[in-house]
C-alpha cells in the first residue's frame, strides 16, 4: 500500500515539520528498508544504474555521467515526462555489491533536486533467504518548511521505485494492488459529485473523504490489522476495507473512531486558517469536513458513529445492546427521510439485517471491549462529536 504510506507520511510530517521548525531542528535523517524478491546482484545494478527509466503513470528516466574533470562527481538529467530536471551528485564511498554513499551538489541556482544543504544519500544491500534486503537513508540539513515534507518522501519512493523495476526484471513482480481500485473508484466518485455539485465541491469532497478514510486505514495498522485498500463509493462516500476481521470490539470501536479523529487535524487548520484570513473556500472547506465528519459520528450503523456505539455497548446484554442499535437505526431512518437523503436510506436498509441478526451470530466470536477501552472509546468519541458540532455552529452562525 504504497499510496497509503506516502499519504501518512505527508499527513504525519506536516504535522511533526511545525514542531521542529519551533524547536529549530534542522538537521534530520529518513530511511526506508524493503525487501526485494530478486538476487543482490540485480538490486546492485538497478540501485548504482547511469541511465535507468522507471515505468511509472509519469515515466522516470534517469541519466547521468562521469563529469570530465572529477570521475567521482556524475551529472545529468532527472526526467519526468517533459519535464527535465538537472542533477549532479558526488560518490563518497562505495563497496560494490553491498554498500554507497553519495552527496547531492547544487547546479546554478536550480534546487529542484538537491533542495537543501549537506543532502547526503546512503544505501546497503543485504542478502536473505529468497531475496535482499534493500535500505535507504538521507541525512539533510533544512532551511525550507516545504522540504521538511518533501524529504521523508525520498528514500520511500526510491526503495519502491527500486523495488519494483528489481522484481520487474527478476519475474517476481505481483500484481497490482488496490491504489488500482482506489484510483478507479475515486475517478467514478469525483464524477458523480461533479455532477451532483459541480467541479470544486467535487474534489473538495474526494479530498475529504480520502483523509477521513486514511484515518480508519492508519488505525487497522496501528492495531495489526491489515489493511486491504480505500475504496470510494459513487453519490457517497469510501470505505477502508481490511483484509482481516478485527481481533477485538475495542479495535472495532477504535478504527472507526479514527476516520473522524484524524480529520480534526485538517478541519481544525483549514477552521484557523478561515478565521484568521477570511477566505471563503478555507470556510468551505473546514465547513463540509466538520459536517460530513458530524453526521458520519451519528450512533446508527453503517456509519462509523454505529461501529463506535456497537463496541461501546458490547460488554452489556446482546438484547439491550440490540434494542438500543435497533433504536438508533430507526431514528436514522426518520433522519434520513426528513433530510431527504436517499442514498443514506438505502445504506441503512442494507444494515437492517444486520441489526436485527448480528448480536446472535456473533455473539462471543469477538472478545468484548474492555472497562479501559470503554471508559477511552466513550470520551474520545463524545470529544470528537463535540469539536464537529463547535465547528459547524461557529461557521454556520458567522
Amino acid at each position: 500500500m504504497a499510496f497509503l504510506e506516502i499519504l501518512f507520511i505527508v499527513i504525519y510530517r506536516c504535522i511533526r515539520g511545525i514542531f521542529d521548525a519551533l524547536l529549530g531542528v534542522r538537521r534530520k535523517t529518513y530511511e526506508k528498508s524493503v525487501f526485494i524478491d530478486a538476487p543482490r546482484e540485480t538490486v546492485w545494478q538497478v540501485a548504482t544504474a547511469r541511465k535507468i527509466t522507471f515505468d511509472e503513470f509519469v515515466p522516470i528516466h534517469i541519466e547521468v555521467e562521469p563529469a570530465p574533470a572529477d570521475n567521482t562527481v556524475h551529472e545529468g538529467t532527472i526526467k519526468f515526462g517533459e519535464t527535465i530536471i538537472p542533477i549532479s551528485y558526488r560518490l563518497i564511498s562505495e563497496k560494490p555489491g553491498e554498500a554507497g554513499v553519495y552527496q547531492y551538489l547544487s547546479i546554478g541556482d536550480d534546487g529542484r533536486v538537491r533542495p537543501e544543504d549537506n543532502y547526503f544519500i546512503a544505501y546497503s544491500l543485504i542478502p536473505e533467504k529468497t531475496g535482499t534486503r534493500f535500505t535507504m537513508r538521507s541525512d539533510i540539513t533544512h532551511r525550507t518548511f516545504s522540504s521538511r515534507i518533501e524529504a521523508p518522501l525520498g528514500p520511500v519512493q526510491g526503495a519502491r521505485r527500486i523495488k519494483d523495476h528489481c522484481e520487474k526484471l527478476a519475474g517476481t513482480a505481483q500484481p497490482m494492488s488496490g491504489a488500482g481500485a482506489t484510483v478507479t473508484t475515486g475517478v467514478l466518485t469525483f464524477a458523480s459529485f461533479f455532477y451532483l455539485y459541480g467541479w470544486q465541491s467535487a474534489a473538495i469532497l474526494v479530498g475529504l473523504i480520502l483523509i477521513h478514510e486514511a484515518g480508519h486505514a492508519l488505525a487497522m495498522r496501528m492495531v495489526g490489522q491489515p489493511v486491504q485498500g480505500i475504496y470510494f463509493i459513487p453519490f457517497f462516500g469510501g470505505v477502508a476495507v481490511a483484509s482481516k476481521p478485527h481481533a477485538s470490539e475495542g479495535h472495532r470501536g477504535f478504527v472507526a473512531l479514527m476516520g473522524p479523529g484524524l480529520s480534526i487535524v485538517t478541519t481544525a487548520a483549514f477552521y484557523v486558517a478561515a478565521q484568521a484570513t477570511g477566505n471563503e473556500l478555507l470556510t468551505e472547506l473546514a465547513l463540509m469536513s466538520a459536517v460530513l465528519n458530524g453526521i458520519n459520528l451519528a450512533p446508527f450503523l453503517p456509519l462509523d458513529g454505529g461501529h463506535v456505539t456497537s463496541a461501546l455497548l458490547s460488554r452489556h446484554n446482546q438484547d439491550i445492546a440490540g434494542f438500543i442499535e435497533l433504536f438508533c437505526l430507526f431514528i436514522g431512518f426518520a433522519v434520513a427521510a426528513y433530510m431527504g437523503w436517499h442514498v443514506l436510506i438505502v445504506l441503512l436498509a442494507l444494515a437492517t439485517p444486520a441489526v436485527l441478526f448480528g448480536a446472535q451470530d456473533d455473539e462471543g466470536k469477538t472478545p468484548a471491549i474492555s472497562v479501559p477501552e470503554q471508559a477511552w472509546l466513550a470520551a474520545a468519541y463524545a470529544a470528537t462529536l463535540l469539536f464537529y458540532l463547535f465547528v459547524t455552529v461557529k461557521l454556520l452562525s458567522a
